[in-house]
């Protein structure tokens, strides 16, 4: 018989307090099994652990909150372990205290694959309660957010121009940035913790080829991580401040009254990306400028790289009757491939590309 109750699994929650250092956790593990075990991360938002073989959620929303990987405590003892993060909310406590105590009513310490399959949907509602923003409008922050970085890097208004001419995500492009030297720049944002997007068409996550099927292009996906919050914090930002950064960034010697010619241009394009917002430049909760945005993680795969098992156009080569642009699918990827991919220095890289 379970042993435990809600109210003491939520107790247990409650108390948790956050670690010293962003690398070790304070698990409190529940039952002898110490099969599930919660713990408090860095920015207080609760986490839960299923120390377990890999587990492969059913829902996109679960799949972007679940990593795999080797764990610490903070006495240094490491830990294998799926750990779903959940964001910042004090509404979120006894809603991890109940997927914990549905997890050990469907067994978990016996089939610990079996019960998450059972509880994924509850897992999957609680999640989908937390402060979403518009996907259009997360996909914009994202590629703003790398036009910032490299127009940081410019040192002449001639590399800046030439920066700005390479974004062509506010249109129907067929690539987000386009850079000299047959380079080019996929950027896909979440509001999860793994590297997990849609991919709209297999030219998305696959590079361009000749007539034998060699790239002709070196293509890489920017995975952008976002925490997005209803209350400012440290190294946070709103979306307002985000493209004034940018248009500041983009022509930083104008003197002249109002905005530039090119910091008009950027305007522009900022307003007609993805065709326009109109009204849905909004959070489903508040308005925009009630929003706050931290960048959790940056993650820039190399594509050309067939460590990457994505679908690719000679999948589907002779599925003649199939427009490859209309093949839409959730690529999730790892936090490591290889040594170099993701790529180790991702600054270095950035700075390659001016």
């Amino acid at each position: 018989m379970n042993q435990f109750t809600f109210e003491s699994i939520l107790l247990t929650v409650e108390s948790l307090r956050a670690p010293p250092s962003d690398h070790d956790r304070l698990v409190e593990w529940l039952g002898q099994s110490r099969v599930v075990g919660v713990s408090r991360a860095p920015d207080a938002g609760l986490e839960l652990f299923i120390a377990a073989d890999r587990l492969y959620p059913s829902t996109a929303g679960v799949r972007q909150h679940l990593v795999f990987d080797e764990w610490r405590t903070q006495n240094s003892v490491k830990f294998a372990a799926n750990r779903i993060a959940f964001p910042v909310g004090e509404h979120f406590a006894p809603a991890v205290a109940l997927i914990v105590e549905e997890l050990f009513r469907k067994g978990v310490g016996k089939s610990p694959a079996s019960a998450f399959k059972i509880v994924e949907p509850l897992i999957a509602l609680m999640l989908s309660t937390r402060k979403t923003i518009d996907e259009q409008l997360l996909g914009l922050a994202g590629e703003l957010w790398f036009l910032l970085q490299l127009l940081r890097k410019t040192s002449t208004q001639s590399q800046r121009a030439s920066v700005f001419q390479s974004w062509k995500g506010f249109s129907r492009s067929a690539r987000d940035f386009a850079f000299d030297g047959g380079v080019s720049v996929e950027v896909k944002s979440t509001q999860g913790s793994a590297s997990c997007h849609k991919i709209r068409g297999i030219r998305q996550s696959d590079p361009a080829r000749d007539s034998s099927g060699v790239a002709t292009e070196d293509l890489f996906l920017l995975s952008v991580g976002f925490e997005v919050r209803g209350q400012p914090d440290d190294d946070c930002f709103t979306f307002a401040e985000l493209q004034e950064w940018s248009l500041d960034a983009l022509d930083p010697e104008w003197s002249g009254d109002g905005l530039s010619p090119l910091q008009e241009l950027l305007a522009q394009n900022i307003e007609r990306y993805g065709g326009g917002f109109g009204d849905s430049l909004s959070i489903e909760s508040d308005g925009i400028e009630q929003t706050w945005f931290r960048v959790s993680f940056v993650r820039a795969y190399d594509l050309n790289d067939e460590a990457v098992r994505t679908i690719r156009a000679a999948d589907v080569a002779e599925a003649n009757h199939v427009a490859q642009h209309s093949i839409h699918f959730d690529l999730t990827l790892p936090d490591r491939l290889g040594e170099e991919n993701p790529l180790s220095d991702a600054e270095a890289w950035m700075n390659s590309l001016l």
